[in-house]
C-alpha cells in the first residue's frame, strides 16, 4: 500500500501438512485497505529466508466485494 504505514501481524499460525507447512497471518483491521490502494505486499523474514509477494486487490473481489 503506496503512502500507508507497513501493518504488522497481530497472529501467526504454523499448519503442518505432510512435508509442507501453511503460515496463517492475522492483520488487525485498524487500517482499512481498499481497491483504491490497488495491490499490497507481504514481506517477511524467516530465518535466513526473505518472503516477498504483491497481492493485486482487483483479484481479490468476490462478489463485488474485496475479500481479504
Amino acid at each position: 500500500m503506496r503512502g500507508k504505514q507497513p501493518l504488522h501481524p497481530i497472529a501467526v499460525d504454523f499448519l503442518p501438512i505432510g512435508s509442507t507447512v501453511d503460515v496463517l497471518i492475522g492483520f488487525p483491521r485498524a487500517m482499512r485497505i481498499t481497491l483504491e490502494d490497488q495491490e499490497v505486499e507481504l514481506a517477511s523474514e524467516i530465518g535466513r529466508a526473505t518472503v516477498r509477494y504483491k497481492f493485486k486487490l482487483k483479484d481479490m473481489v468476490v462478489r463485488g466485494k474485496l475479500e481479504l
